[in-house]
């Protein structure tokens, strides 16, 4: 904890101690209360409580709380108007299961005192017929009311209300037919509004309003921005079709160039997608609970689900890659195994024995190297038959992985970005499938980086995103530079993209929605995706003959990637016969913007 007494100026650091909730008294400001959270014996938990504005603490571990290691993530709550009035509740802590509570505890003397209070049911958590799950260890909150302090509210996975200072509990995030939630799971802070006195709750779905209550609820989160991507897709053509998984509240989807008109499933926690690059209709995606892979062919009006042939546990951040060519041939995992399907997803198979995947990456030039990696962990695995089969890498860049990219030019190079903080080596390339690793960190921040994306044009220019923006290099990771022109500031970026036909950086933040903007950092208008979405290449791959269809060409050239020129014109159909097999470069210039396109012949 730090101390400033200069507004902010300045600071000092007053105490060592894990995080927990920090409150000052409503009729005394130079009084304030904090509760630390145990992480061992060095960091231990209980109630501090300051008297001088927080320039001194002081706890008193024989005051009716459980003991220092056994006082986990814990919230406060004091009455508005008879301040000696105190309410904590304390999960359990080392955490058991999944953070139960540990107790409720009342004072009626400034937190000198407390006795135990002991609730008809555990507030944190889920309960029957639901799965019974809790989250106290970071989903806890408490409050009283200011007009009865009898009169309670709790939080945890879901919202309770007491009218009997915390004996008998009843849900009051439910209708009144007890068949549907009015108010969204996982609770971290609720408050009455100073002035008209109405209950205002935070939680994983936005920001909650009740003017009776919490007889009655109206979500209120319309233009924030704090959605948390994890994934993020689009359409191979056309630039306005976009989706993403987001935890908590569902996917997302976008056919309106991304300036409103999303839509949302409320599908709960959602995570990894692909759209299919033959028929843009076709999407696909996961989410958490009940291993559920999802398909619709309607651009999401309607989905269902695609499990046939899987089984095993839920995995956090399933993933979901298509093969690049073949768009009935998907790959994904569970908490056990890696599935590959040839039909669309009307039926899977395994083909590891390996769970916990957090990417899938096909090498971009040799379709049959698909690269896989632990999620959290050190482990890498490598198939050479398009994942039919699978073995672990003997050599690792390093714990823990959180992305993997491909170079779109050389075969067996992939990246490998680690998500730790303070360390100097945050990426790594290797040249030859993973045998071996270097870094090309260099000057990048040490902060965790967690998504990697190459242009497809160049590939020395290269951007990664962190826990505090993006950074990009233009030597192939010998020097890096910011790239945060127009970002919130410090913002956490999940994942990043390179998309080719309008040469822009997409990216899924954690926290503050979606963002896009062009590779040399200049933003897109809507006249230019005009022109982009006009532009066609086919058939890519092609045996030598090809068309471009664009509106007002005003010329084309057509480069190797040694950056030979092999054609310069305006015919619209080109023949290329006489080349060898590889990756071209078409430099199309219309409306006087410079489009490129990538050609495969085969």
């Amino acid at each position: 904890m730090y101390y400033s007494s200069d507004g902010g100026n300045n600071y000092t650091y007053v105490l060592d101690r894990m995080g927990g909730r920090l409150m000052a008294d409503p009729s005394d400001p130079y009084r304030l209360y904090f509760t630390a959270r145990y992480y061992n014996s060095t960091y231990p938990g209980g109630l501090y409580i300051s008297t001088d504005s927080g320039a001194s603490w002081t706890i008193d571990t024989d005051n009716g709380l459980p003991p220092p290691d056994e006082f986990g993530y814990a919230s406060i709550s004091i009455h508005p108007i008879y301040n000696n009035i105190i309410y904590i509740s304390v999960s359990q802590s080392p955490v058991e299961g999944t953070g139960p509570l540990k107790g409720l505890f009342k004072s009626t003397d400034y937190g000198a005192t407390f006795s135990e209070i002991i609730p008809s049911i555990d507030y944190l958590c889920y309960h029957p017929p639901y799965q019974y799950i809790c989250q106290g260890w970071f989903a806890n909150t408490i409050l009283i009311s200011p007009s009865d302090s009898s009169r309670l509210f709790a939080g945890g996975c879901r919202l309770w209300t007491s009218s009997d200072g915390g004996v008998n509990w009843e849900a009051c995030d439910i209708n009144s037919a007890g068949t549907a939630y009015t108010v969204h799971p996982d609770h971290h802070q609720t408050t009455f509004h100073p002035l008209s006195g109405d209950l205002i709750d935070c939680n994983d779905g936005g920001v909650n309003y009740s003017s009776d209550n919490g007889e009655s609820w109206y979500n209120i989160s319309d233009g924030l921005i704090t959605h948390q991507f994890y994934s993020i897709a689009f359409a191979k053509t056309d630039p306005d079709v976009v989706i993403g998984g987001t935890q908590d509240v569902g996917t997302f989807s976008s056919t309106s160039a991304h300036t409103g008109g999303w839509n949302n499933d409320k599908s709960g926690d959602s995570f990894g997608h692909v759209i299919d690059h033959k028929d843009e209709n076709t999407w696909y995606g996961t989410n958490f609970m009940n291993e559920r892979r999802m398909k619709t062919v309607n651009s999401g009006e309607t989905w269902f689900q695609i499990n046939n042939g899987t089984s095993g546990a839920d995995q956090w951040r399933m993933p979901i890659i298509m093969h690049p060519t073949d768009n009935n041939t998907l790959l994904s995992s569970n908490n056990d195994f890696i599935y590959k399907t040839v039909d669309g997803g009307l039926s899977w198979n395994i083909v590891f024995f390996a769970g916990n995947i957090g990417t899938l990456e096909y090498d971009k030039v040799n379709n049959n190297l698909v690269y896989a990696n632990e999620l959290n962990g050190s482990k890498i695995y490598l198939s050479v038959n398009g994942g039919d089969s699978w073995s672990k890498l003997d050599s690792s860049p390093g714990y823990p992985i959180t992305d993997l990219a491909t170079d779109p030019w050389l075969e067996g190079t992939v990246y490998a970005s680690i998500g730790s903080f303070g360390e100097d080596e945050q990426l790594f390339v290797s040249n030859n499938r993973g045998e071996t690793w270097s870094s090309v960190s260099n000057n990048l921040p040490e902060v965790p980086c967690l998504s990697i994306a190459i242009s497809t044009l160049n590939n020395q220019e290269i951007y990664v995103g962190t826990d505090i923006g993006v950074w990009m290099s233009q030597d192939g990771g010998i020097s890096w530079e910011d790239f945060n022109d127009g970002l919130p500031a410090a913002v956490v970026v999940d994942d990043l993209h390179y998309y080719e036909p309008d040469s822009t950086i997409r990216i899924g933040t954690y926290g503050r929605g979606y963002w896009r903007t062009k590779a040399n950092g200049i933003g897109v208008g809507v006249q230019q995706y005009d022109i982009v979405k006009s532009i066609h290449v086919y058939p890519n791959p092609s045996k030598g003959v090809f068309t471009i269809k664009a509106l007002e060409i005003e010329s084309i050239e057509i480069v190797d990637l040694q950056g030979k020129q092999i054609y310069e014109g305006r015919e619209q159909k080109i023949d290329l016969n006489q080349e060898p097999k590889g990756i071209y470069i078409i430099k199309i210039i219309a409306d006087k913007q410079i489009i490129t396109r990538k050609l495969i012949k085969q």
